[in-house]
């Protein structure tokens, strides 16, 4: 799709190596809680990685909401400020690896 390559190659030019990191190594959870509330959530099946909006981290997953790489899960009662991986962070992520990654 002409739209998703133009999605891409803005993505890889502005993504820093903080927040390509911070994708690499979450991609795995199911959704990200950007809450300042320190009790794991919990949904069935699902890995909930629970990040505040005051940590280091909470930067760069502001950073990956502006970027468009993190957006808002389902709505649900209990998917109130969480967060789940675009469907394009699964090809960003392999554009950023080493090609023997």
């Amino acid at each position: 799709l002409p739209q998703e390559s133009a999605v891409l190659a803005r993505t890889v030019r502005d993504i820093s190596a903080e927040e390509a990191d911070f994708l690499i190594k979450n991609f795995g959870c199911d959704r990200i809680n950007l809450s300042r509330d320190t009790e794991p959530r919990e949904a069935e099946g699902l890995k909930i990685l629970t990040v505040s909006p005051d940590s280091r981290d909470g930067l760069i997953v502001s950073g990956l909401l502006a970027l468009g790489l993190l957006i808002p899960g389902e709505s649900a009662w209990n998917e109130m400020g969480v967060h789940q991986f675009a469907p394009v962070v699964a090809k960003v992520i392999a554009l950023l690896r080493e090609p023997d990654a």
